[in-house]
């Protein structure tokens, strides 16, 4: 058990290192007065240039990506499995968003919208919830069903009521909702946090 232990922890630091939280290393930073006079990082547009993602939040604000009155994080980069991306978002100082948190961030998929036909909200979690409706539009080739452009799988908090091993969340690709198994192949997804 404690090896097990132990190979999580590793996992966990290897993950949130990867993922972009550095404050595990800004914290020995404080002493050093070199940084002080480095205004660089004030008017730093050194993130824009990043091409995957160029709105990458700045270390002194991990959640600076606002919508429908909540904060969230950049995208983790890493397709990590359920257990990973709750603790990702705690060691960030924030939470994985739950499924209705998660579909704010759907638009130009009415069905999937927030207030759509698709059943699965967060007083509705089991695969009866589920219907054609969750999985209602097409892709176009085009990022146009998430607020933020991301266009892959997302986890949410949500587990699913009939089964303990899976969870729902956000295929942004074609803007549907989709249940998956929280552990085992193909259980790896993307995350961005809440706060």
């Amino acid at each position: 058990m404690k090896k097990i232990l132990i190979s999580l922890m590793f996992v966990l630091v290897f993950l949130i290192v990867s993922c972009g939280d550095d404050s595990d290393v800004d914290t020995g930073d404080t002493g050093n007065t070199g940084d002080t006079g480095n205004t660089g990082n004030t008017g730093n547009t050194g993130n824009t240039g990043n091409t995957s993602y160029p709105w990458s939040c700045p270390d002194s604000n991990k959640f600076c990506h606002s919508h429908d009155g909540l904060n969230w994080s950049d995208v983790c980069f890493l397709f990590v499995d359920w257990n990973y991306a709750v603790a990702y978002c705690e060691k960030l100082g924030g939470r994985l968003p739950t499924i209705n948190e998660l579909r704010t961030l759907i638009e130009n998929c009415p069905g999937t919208e927030t207030g759509g036909n698709c059943g699965v909200t967060d007083n509705c979690l089991s695969t009866d919830c589920w219907s054609d409706s969750c999985d209602s539009c097409e892709n176009d080739g085009s990022v146009k069903y998430s607020v933020f452009g991301d266009e892959d799988y997302f986890w949410s908090s949500s587990g699913l009521w009939d089964d303990a091993f899976g969870a729902w969340g956000v295929y942004f690709y074609d803007g549907s909702v989709v249940r998956s198994s929280k552990l085992g192949s193909g259980s790896t997804d993307y995350v961005r946090c809440v706060k």
